[in-house]
């Protein structure tokens, strides 16, 4: 799903673990170090999700009123209630309802207080794990959407900081551990419309990268994991998930502690693994292609977002890393 603009595990198959471990050995962790701690390992039981009370017609009024709140509502009692729907495969109640209402006053409007906001913060990543491994069937709605939610939780922590070191660390381990975690990594199913784990997932990074609560050595986690993700791919992403990882990519480029070596080191084993590819006399692995086809088309998302960016100091140190990559691909 395209997020509203916020201005307002099994282990992988053998034959594509070359790539992610090229792409895990320039930092030196292991799947382990680099994922975090599952969120429930780390949280308090969440509260739960409450029972629909509202119908269709409710949800819509609010939405034709430009997100007002009905006279007399609980913000917080309706937010619960919307996140039973972050699951839903009607897209009008996930999509427009479950998302849109909590962007618009989670974000736009600010009418979510501090405490609201970690109880929803908890149950969201909670949710990341429920049918984690299952892939084909709709548990991944619940999962992925709840990781678009969390990311407004991060892009507010971001304007007006209200989230505690702690509750920081665990809102990144658990992003981080879902992202690892996630099998059903489909884009759009007619139907029941986006299902996008690893775009959602890459805007909750994108948000996170961008906060002063992350050091160096998470924004290299943040890295890594996500060139452990594209190296994990069996299947070409064709639904925007190399875009949005690479703006990701790019909220880490813009700290001020952003360890150039690492990044060129990172680039470079998208080459390395391209070329490993076509080194296979016997035949293409398409598995196999379809990872390094991932590592190359976020190459090529990364060059055209930094060509368009304003200047900043890792900027053209970046792009000199990418292009290189790319011209040995």
């Amino acid at each position: 799903m395209r997020a509203v603009t916020l201005r307002h595990p099994p282990p992988v198959r053998a034959v594509v673990v070359p790539l992610a471990a090229l792409l895990l050995s320039v930092a030196g962790w292991s799947v382990a170090s680099v994922a975090g701690q599952p969120a429930a390992a780390s949280a308090a039981a969440p509260t739960a999700a409450t029972a629909p009370v509202h119908d269709r017609a409710y949800w819509k009024a609010i939405v034709d009123t430009d997100f007002a709140v009905p006279e007399g509502a609980s913000v917080r009692d309706l937010l619960l209630e919307l996140s039973g729907d972050l699951g839903s495969p009607d897209t009008e109640l996930r999509d427009t309802y479950a998302y849109g209402i909590p962007a618009a006053w989670i974000h736009r409007d600010r009418r979510v207080d501090d405490a609201t906001l970690r109880v929803l913060m908890n149950l969201w990543m909670h949710n990341l794990s429920v049918g984690i491994g299952e892939t084909g069937n709709e548990s991944v709605l619940l999962r992925s959407f709840s990781a678009l939610d969390l990311s407004l939780i991060a892009a507010l922590d971001n304007q007006a900081s209200f989230l505690t070191p702690d509750e920081f660390g665990r809102l990144l381990d658990a992003a981080l551990d879902y992202l690892a975690r996630e099998r059903d990594v489909r884009g759009y199913v007619p139907g029941t419309g986006w299902h996008h784990s690893v775009a959602h997932t890459a805007d909750l990074l994108k948000f996170l990268g961008r906060s002063p609560k992350i050091d160096a050595a998470g924004a290299k986690r943040v890295q890594a994991a996500i060139g452990l993700k594209t190296g994990a791919a069996t299947t070409v992403w064709i639904w925007g998930e190399d875009d949005r990882l690479a703006a990701a990519v790019i909220s880490l480029l813009r700290r001020p502690d952003v360890d150039a070596v690492s990044f060129a080191a990172f680039a470079d084993r998208f080459a390395v693994a391209w070329q490993q590819v076509w080194e296979n006399k016997g035949g293409i692995d398409p598995e196999r292609y379809a990872a390094a086809r991932n590592g190359r088309n976020l190459l090529a998302a990364l060059e055209v977002r930094l060509a368009l960016a304003d200047p900043f100091p890792a900027r053209e140190p970046a792009r000199a890393a990418v292009l290189a990559a790319l011209k040995r691909m």
